[in-house]
Order: structure tokens, then C-alpha cells, then sequence
């Protein structure tokens, strides 16, 4: 902190927070942590999920903590949406003309192989000029009965595949 000339640390740092059971718990923790070991201190701003969406787009906080998602298990979904020159998810309004350069790769590539090659670069990318710094990656396990049919939970991806019942159906 002192080379980048905040030897006293920081005070008063907008902390926006996103509405939600975990991220007001990892708020609190991830406060402390930066108080403690940094000299950081935060003022946590908890708001509801559509005034996150809102403050976050138009950049009015100094640091938050929220979720982003994906529709698809995919980074040409991802890549776009969270780290994309004007990506929805994109809330630090990162840029860079490299990596906007191999996700375009990424999404016209066929091959397999060279595809993999091409994300494991753009990530190579995120890691020497980080957007954000993750919290965590949530893997949700669901557990079903043996009288729940036609819901398969290897073919789910995320919160929001479990509300889809159309093609399920108990079988008792």
C-alpha cells in the first residue's frame, strides 16, 4: 500500500453489495480481511438486486460484490457477457484489444483442441491483468429421490436450470 502511495491505507471505501444470503456473508468476512491486512476500510452498501444491476452499470461504487452468470457452460458465452468491451456483466469496464482479439477466435473455431488452446490464452490474459478478483466458484449439487423422473442433474448448469420442471415428473 505505500509503494502505490496509500501508506495510511484507505477510508471510506463504497462497498456495494448485492442482495443475497452469500454475498453479505462474504461481504463482512472479505471487510475484515482488508481492514486487517490492507488497512482498507469499507462502508458496506447493501442493495436489492435491480438497484445492483443499476449502480454497477453506471460505475457508482468503489468496489462490489455480486454474482455473475452464464446461460451456457461456455466461454464464448462468458467471456463476452463478464469481461467483453461492453459486456452486461462486465461491471469494471475492463477492455483489452488482445483479449477481444482470441474470443473472437474462440467463437469461430471448430476444432476442439485448438479451441482450448485459444481460451486457456485468454485466460492466461485475465491472469496477468485480472477484470475482478474472484470470491468463489459455486458448484451446486442437487440430490434428487428415485421417484423423481426425467430431470437428469449431469445436464444442469447452475441455480437456474433446477426451476425447470416442464420435463420432470414424480413418479409415485
Amino acid at each position: 500500500m505505500a509503494a502505490a502511495g496509500y501508506a495510511n491505507g484507505l477510508k471510506g471505501v463504497d462497498w456495494l453489495v448485492r442482495d443475497g444470503a452469500l454475498t453479505k456473508l462474504w461481504a463482512v468476512a472479505i471487510q475484515a480481511m482488508l481492514k486487517e491486512a490492507l488497512n482498507v476500510e469499507t462502508k458496506l452498501r447493501t442493495v436489492q438486486v435491480s438497484v445492483f444491476f443499476e449502480e454497477t452499470q453506471a460505475g457508482n461504487f468503489d468496489l462490489a460484490i455480486g454474482t455473475v452468470a452464464s446461460t451456457l457452460m461456455d466461454p464464448s458465452d462468458y467471456f463476452h457477457a463478464w469481461y467483453g468491451k461492453d459486456g452486461p456483466q462486465n461491471y469494471s469496464k475492463w477492455q483489452s484489444p488482445a483479449f477481444e482479439r482470441i474470443v473472437g477466435q474462440i467463437d469461430r473455431e471448430v476444432d476442439d483442441a485448438r479451441r482450448k488452446k485459444l481460451v486457456r490464452e485468454a485466460e492466461a490474459l485475465l491472469e496477468q491483468d485480472p477484470p475482478l478478483l474472484p470470491v468463489a466458484w459455486e458448484q451446486l449439487t442437487d440430490a434428487w429421490y428415485t421417484h423423481v423422473k426425467g430431470v437428469n442433474p449431469r445436464q444442469i448448469f447452475g441455480i437456474y436450470d433446477v426451476v425447470r420442471w416442464d420435463i420432470g415428473w414424480l413418479d409415485r
